[in-house]
């Protein structure tokens, strides 16, 4: 999926443009799923195990770690790590409804991981 010239419209592998709906949801002109299309993409460039291991591995503890050291920075009665996981939430959101939930499940367990992560492991 890629950006069209003017950044405005994302056009597919196959050249078709997604554009808002007029019902609100986001759909590709054949019909195609915001999420769907996202999905078909990144599927095309993840497919060899070796990388899906990596990502299954590397992506947690990126948010782990991320989430360990956000957390250090108030801002009143939050934390940095509690709005950038609301800000991804939403993306999700918009994507798939479930995957969001699966998201909201993971992010509390390396959010409750990171908060006991002393800040220098969380840099290593």
């Amino acid at each position: 999926m890629r950006l069209d010239h003017e950044g405005l419209v994302l056009v597919d592998a196959h050249g078709f443009s997604i554009r808002n709906h007029p019902a609100g949801t986001r759909t590709s002109t054949m019909g195609v799923s915001m999420a769907q299309a996202y999905f078909d993409d990144y599927g095309a460039y993840h497919r060899d195990p070796r990388n899906r291991l990596c990502h299954e591995v590397g992506i947690p503890l990126i948010v782990w770690s991320l989430f360990a050291l956000l957390e250090r920075v108030r801002l009143g009665p939050v934390d940095l790590a509690v709005i950038a996981a609301i800000l991804v939430l939403a993306f999700y959101v918009r994507l798939s409804p479930s995957l969001s939930l699966a998201a909201l499940i993971a992010f509390a367990f390396l959010y409750a991981a990171g908060a006991h992560t002393p800040w220098p492991l969380a840099l290593a």
